[in-house]
């Protein structure tokens, strides 16, 4: 008998593409003139949303693909990670410089390709680099270890190839990865204390948060403490590194728990059914999400102010813009290799 998925995962997953999309709306607002103030890093709602958001997407994505490892060899499940990955990250960046720019380099191309969705290139590094550690080293934590202090030695990256990113979300990759792996001795406990775990998440998090502000974003200050970015000392690259670190550990410790505590009234609920959707398809949310709202939005008239209800407005057009995209993709069979999810 087939084991019945969980709805507890997609209903994160979707739940974190909704609040993605509306910290896109905070910061990608009438374009690039509001982008290049950066006035939005310090928009209270936005810095709560990406305190942990893309470190939650690591998680749930360590998580899944330690059951992966698992189950497939290693040479065909990579095959099949770049076969999933490689098309749409190719497809979609394209569309998106196709549409970005009227004058075609391949210096500026390659720059988006490597940057515009740098989230997925990550996720397929960390999956090979994951695959082929279980594989050669049988999941050693020291060579895991190894590696996590090595992210603060080596340089960010090059001008095409930007490290940082990667090396931010490792710990979180590597966390869930092994949180699966010792599931039967970890999950019972994390069910027996959920409350402890909730309130001494959120503590937490609310004594870190007045310290997240635009120096502690990785896209303002990378990673690298032996390579800081110019911007930093080496003792303040170590801060913004610790702070990103905890933030995004305790309140997602804090999101879990709470969606945990929650997901059995959201199963019986009217959200059931569309969060589930957004979560198995929200790695094609993501890329299509950010092709709407910049070739939409970005068009709105100047008179248009950005409030508060107006971007919770343009978040839900967004998102069932993207869901109609999704369930249209899906049904093209020529098309349906760029769902990912």
């Amino acid at each position: 008998m087939k084991k019945k998925r969980s709805a507890y995962l997609d209903i994160i997953r979707g739940l974190a593409i909704v609040l993605m999309i509306f910290g896109h709306t905070l910061s990608d607002f009438r374009g690039q003139v509001n982008l290049t103030t950066g006035a939005y890093y310090e928009n209270p709602l936005f810095r709560a949303i990406y305190s942990f958001h893309m470190p939650l997407f690591a998680l749930v994505s360590g998580y899944l693909f330690y059951f992966s490892v698992s189950k497939y060899e290693t040479v065909s499940l990579l095959k099949k990670r770049l076969v999933q990955f490689l098309l749409p990250l190719f497809f979609y960046d394209t569309l998106s410089y196709l549409l970005l720019h009227s004058h075609w380099t391949l210096s500026g191309y390659l720059l988006v390709l490597q940057g515009h969705y740098w989230f997925l290139w990550a996720i397929l590094a960390l999956s090979i680099g994951f695959a082929l550690v279980h594989r050669w080293f049988a999941d050693s934590l020291w060579v895991y270890g190894l590696v996590f202090v090595l992210t603060f030695l080596v340089p960010n990256g090059f001008k095409i190839f930007d490290l940082s990113k990667l090396f931010f979300l490792y710990p979180f990759f590597a966390l869930a990865y092994f949180f699966a792996k010792y599931k039967d001795r970890l999950l019972p406990w994390v069910k027996a204390h959920i409350w402890q775990i909730f309130l001494l998440s959120l503590l937490v998090t609310v004594l870190l948060y007045p310290h997240f502000h635009t120096g502690q974003y990785i896209y303002n200050s990378r990673y690298s403490v032996l390579f800081p970015d110019a911007s930093f000392s080496r003792l303040q690259q170590l801060y913004n590194d610790g702070i990103r670190l905890g933030i995004g550990l305790s309140a997602n410790a804090t999101v879990f728990s709470v969606t945990f505590l929650l997901t059995p009234w959201l199963e019986k609920s009217l959200l059931k059914h569309p969060l589930v959707y957004l979560g198995q398809h929200s790695l094609a949310i993501y890329c299509i999400q950010e092709i709407v709202i910049v070739f939409a939005m970005y068009r709105l008239p100047a008179f248009v102010k950005p409030t508060l209800a107006y971007n919770l407005l343009e978040t839900l057009l967004v998102t069932l813009v993207c869901m109609g995209l999704v369930w249209a993709i899906n049904r093209l069979p020529m098309f349906r290799k760029l769902g990912i999810g």
